[in-house]
């Protein structure tokens, strides 16, 4: 993989790249792989409330986990975990994995790529041998299905589902701990397949398979019907929150943000409170929004700090959700709003080999929102920047993403004055003061409008055009009084033309001024991020 990406010589800042790329998108596929299997372990638990036998056919594309123990995504211990509510349920699972990646690789779009058959069955292998082990665990199998509807596939399953064993075992008081345990089913006679569960659960005397007394179930069959959307069963012991996280959980709950964000900057191991709201009972089963937008902070908390273990830890909770807040179709107002929350809050991290697998993904599920266009351009010339060597096609590639972002009114104007500021730093200074000289629509936001202002000035003093520069340096100025950069900008200009005892006023001014005074360039290049502190406000308000 590294020299079909950074060629034979491979590259010592290529490889650092792609190893940063990697690992981002690996972190965004143990996120989701955890959130789906989550979904699914709901969905078994559910099953268990019903009697009898019961037969989960599950219709997926497949699942990117590992094929070598140790070697991420490691997603091996979810099957086991899935396996075991399958036992609890009383379920048997099948499988059927729709791989369609020997059909598009001969496929005619994509005519340019590689024609080699050599990956295509262990690329077979890291989507489904994940779902072959947790099927078998959950005492049925997988089938693939390389082409049609998978007819035969179902047909086998009714066959084998039409009748089984219930075998029965001497159980002795030692084994009536209500744990879990491993079972294994053998048969003598040859060239039989047999089908079985892995697990069994032996409840404690008294009590069913999930640790409930007869006169507990009878209690919640009676009232079920008064929390039809409960996630988990009434008969379940739900994990608690951890103290830390509790503490986060009951300040977001009455509104106290402050107190919030500050338990999360003070805490003394952010990755273990990461790791603990992961793994706990999600807070407030009917307020899924509230939940998500505390995801979405304690997540992108984790993204900003500087210890590695925290940061996978918030890489993994904020792709959890971003499976957990779809909805059927397309991103909803919510979603989308959500999405655009995280992807402010990612570009201010400052982390753009993680931000860019999060940002292009919410761009699949919300194509019509141009700021998570303008967003990922923003992202992408981050990563140029923090490379020492780049490739005509990576300076390509951001130009290209400004373009994009350039076609929607709503964000044309900055886009087109970030994309002028890269050419500007390229020494391109032709096409990036054509970019600004062209007919723009006036844009209401003065941030932008002092930026239009502040590179027409600095294009045009690299041009030559002394007095057109001066008369956009002023510009800024009027659009934003007290700014430093185009006070500076300004200064310079006018010291080198002789008119000294402005320059010295100048001077002086940027000396004496105020330490509060912001500029909007201080925060150029973390994108959306200086808004984040009002849409994370709204985004909260659509939970109260």
């Amino acid at each position: 993989m590294a020299r079909r990406e950074c060629g034979e010589s491979l590259p010592l800042e290529c490889v650092r790249r792609l190893i940063q790329n990697v690992n981002g998108a690996t972190l965004y596929y143990e996120g989701e792989a955890t959130a789906s299997v989550g979904t699914l372990r709901g969905l078994l638990r559910e099953m268990g409330s019903l009697t009898g036998r019961k037969i989960l056919v599950l219709v997926t594309g497949g699942m990117i986990a590992s094929d070598r123990p140790g070697v991420r995504p490691d997603v091996s211990d979810l099957g086991h975990q899935a396996g075991r509510e399958a036992a609890l349920a009383n379920t048997a699972v099948y499988t059927l994995h729709i791989d369609v990646s020997a059909l598009e690789h001969v496929s005619a779009q994509t005519a340019a790529a590689d024609r080699s058959f050599d990956n295509i069955a262990r690329d077979s292998v890291l989507l489904g041998g994940w779902l072959d082990q947790f099927s078998g665990e959950a005492g049925g199998t997988l089938f693939k299905v390389l082409a049609g509807s998978g007819e035969a596939a179902y047909d086998r399953i009714l066959t084998e589902t039409t009748a089984y064993y219930l075998l029965g075992v001497e159980v002795g008081d030692a084994d009536r701990d209500g744990r879990t345990q491993e079972i294994q089913v053998k048969v003598k006679r040859r060239n039989l397949t047999v089908r079985g569960r892995k697990w069994v659960a032996i409840p404690t005397r008294g009590k069913d398979a999930t640790g409930t007394t007869p006169a507990e179930a009878s209690s919640a069959l009676s009232t079920s019907s008064l929390a039809p959307s409960a996630p988990r069963l009434a008969t379940q012991t739900p994990r608690p929150l951890p103290r830390d996280v509790q503490t986060l959980a009951d300040a977001f709950e009455r509104g106290d943000w402050a107190g919030m964000e500050r338990g999360l900057a003070e805490t003394k191991d952010l990755a273990n409170l990461v790791t603990g709201f992961r793994a706990a009972d999600r807070p407030w089963p009917d307020a899924p929004r509230r939940r998500a937008v505390l995801a979405l902070e304690i997540g992108l908390a984790g993204v900003r700090s500087n210890n590695g273990y925290a940061r996978d830890e918030g890489s993994r909770l904020l792709a959890e959700y971003n499976t957990l807040v779809r909805q059927p179709g397309t991103g909803d107002v919510f979603e989308c709003a959500w999405l655009w929350t995280q992807a402010a809050g990612l570009e201010g991290a400052v982390r753009p080999s993680i931000a860019a697998v999060f940002i292009a993904r919410a761009l699949q599920r919300c194509p019509n929102e141009p700021r998570l266009n303008l967003a990922l351009a923003v992202v992408t010339e981050q990563q140029w920047l923090r490379n020492l060597q780049t490739s005509p096609a990576e300076t390509a590639d951001v130009t290209r993403r400004y373009e994009q972002a350039m076609k929607s009114p709503e964000t044309e104007a900055e886009a087109r004055v970030r994309n002028a500021l890269f050419l500007y730093r390229l020494g391109d200074y032709g096409q990036a003061i054509g970019l600004l000289e062209r007919p723009m629509p006036p844009s209401p936001d003065t941030y932008v409008r002092y930026l239009v202002d502040l590179a027409r000035g600095k294009l045009l003093h690299r041009l030559g055009r002394l007095d057109e520069a001066e008369a956009a340096f002023r510009a800024a100025l009027a659009t934003w009084p007290g700014a430093q950069s185009a006070r500076i900008s300004l200064m310079t200009l006018l010291a080198t033309g002789g008119v000294r005892p402005e320059a010295a006023a100048l001077a002086e001014a940027v000396e004496t001024a105020p330490d509060a005074q912001l500029d909007p360039w201080w925060t150029y290049w973390l994108g959306d991020a200086r808004v984040y502190p009002d849409i994370i406000a709204r985004l909260r308000e659509l939970t109260r």
